[in-house]
């Protein structure tokens, strides 16, 4: 019997062994297989973190050439030189836009700009517009009018401004010449004042008759004759025969302020009209006039107002390497020789007001201004438009417009800032 239980216990510590046996080799492969599945999975992991901390290809960055015309105050159109506390800084209309197309973010992320300043007062456009097809500049700055023979070489940004053509030249103001121009123009209502002022001593006459007595005239003829003219004078200004012998009464003073009331309303208009007359007169819009009846005026060669004025028959004599000033002083000081200088309206503007005896003659036409840029930088070209018609929207391009042209002479006849 001890034998058998002996037997039977050893059984079952073997069945349980065995038991126990089977759980550990159970155990023992899922713990073989998680280090495989997980091992397999972190090293997909890190693969893909390492992706992902993968350093991005690197833009580079595209140097843009850029060429900036520089020149004195006196010149409208280009960027001006001043030194403040020992440092060089530049401003001006062109400049400006420069300054703030550079600012912006999308520009400023792609384009990094070489900046070449031309000499002061350099003014052959069309030697710059050559470098640019040639590859020595990417863009120039400064006032560029888009002709057609320039879209043919090089491209244009979107226009920032209108100019106009201009002849800068002295005036011939004299007495007589100023009565002829207003005899011509105002002479029709000179003619209708004196029909109006007949008109308002005849009221005079028939609406006041009391006014004879306080005239102390003797006969009706006498005080007819006053009253026309009281009333005649009146229209010029001249109110002191309608206020000094006007009747104390009500229908006395209703005539003599309805006579006065009339006449300055005239008087005003007049004197608005004659000084309109004036101020046209000194910028004179008649090509015709002054191709036929003018000499010889000065222009720069490589100057696009210069060769299309010369174009349509004025001429032009063209000169090389001066500068704005120069030419201006050429002139002043030869006036027997030449008749004038050809310069765009904003660039020569300024000197209306540093030498008083210039006027401007225009009426050969306005053209739009912009940045020439190379036919090369086409992705570039696209950027800086968006960028110029982003300054138009939010008022940045207008109140720029305004700052360097809204003071300049007669700004309201020109339609220089109508783009902005």
């Amino acid at each position: 019997m001890a034998v058998v239980a002996t037997g039977l216990s050893l059984a079952l510590e073997l069945g349980d062994l065995f038991d126990s046996l089977l759980d550990i080799y159970n155990t023992s492969i899922k713990f073989i297989g998680t280090p495989i599945f997980y091992s397999t999975h972190i090293v997909t992991k890190e693969r893909m973190l390492s992706l992902s901390h993968t350093t991005p290809p690197i833009v580079k960055r595209r140097t843009i050439k850029v060429f900036v015309m520089t020149g004195p105050a006196t010149s409208g159109i280009v960027a001006h030189k001043t030194t403040h506390a020992g440092k060089d800084t530049y401003r001006g209309y062109s400049w400006d836009i420069l300054q703030n197309l550079m600012k912006n973010p999308t520009i400023a992320k792609k384009y990094d700009f070489q900046i070449t300043h031309s000499e002061p007062g350099f003014s052959n456009y069309e030697k710059v517009i050559k470098d640019i097809k040639q590859g020595t500049y990417d863009i120039a700055i400064g006032g560029f009018m888009q002709t057609f023979a320039r879209e043919k070489i090089v491209d244009f940004s979107t226009p920032n401004k209108i100019d106009s053509n201009a002849i800068f030249h002295i005036g011939e103001d004299s007495i007589f010449n100023a009565a002829i121009t207003i005899l011509q123009t105002i002479g029709g209502l000179l003619i209708a004042i004196f029909l109006i002022g007949v008109l308002l001593g005849l009221v005079l006459y028939f609406g006041n008759p009391g006014r004879m007595r306080t005239l102390g005239v003797a006969n009706k003829k006498e005080f007819f004759l006053n009253s026309m003219i009281a009333g005649i004078a009146s229209m010029f200004g001249e109110f002191g025969h309608i206020a000094e012998k006007a009747t104390l009464s009500f229908k006395g003073l209703f005539i003599a302020s309805l006579i006065m009331v009339v006449a300055s309303i005239a008087l005003l208009y007049v004197q608005a009209k004659l000084t309109a007359v004036l101020v046209e007169e000194k910028i004179t819009d008649n090509i015709g006039q002054y191709t036929v009846s003018k000499g010889v005026v000065l222009g720069h060669e490589g100057y696009t107002v210069a060769e299309k004025l010369q174009a349509v028959g004025v001429n032009v004599k063209f000169m090389k390497g001066h500068t704005n000033d120069q030419l201006i002083d050429m002139y002043l000081n030869n006036t027997d020789k030449y008749e004038g200088v050809v310069l765009s309206y904003c660039d020569g503007y300024p000197y209306l007001k540093v030498h008083p005896q210039l006027r401007a003659s225009i009426g050969f036409g306005h053209e739009p201004s912009g940045f020439p840029v190379s036919q090369t930088q086409r992705d570039f070209l696209d950027d800086i438009n968006v960028a110029i018609l982003e300054m138009r929207s939010n008022g940045m391009l207008r109140a720029l417009c305004k700052q360097y042209f809204g003071q300049m002479s007669y700004a309201d006849t020109f339609p220089t800032c109508s783009l902005t």
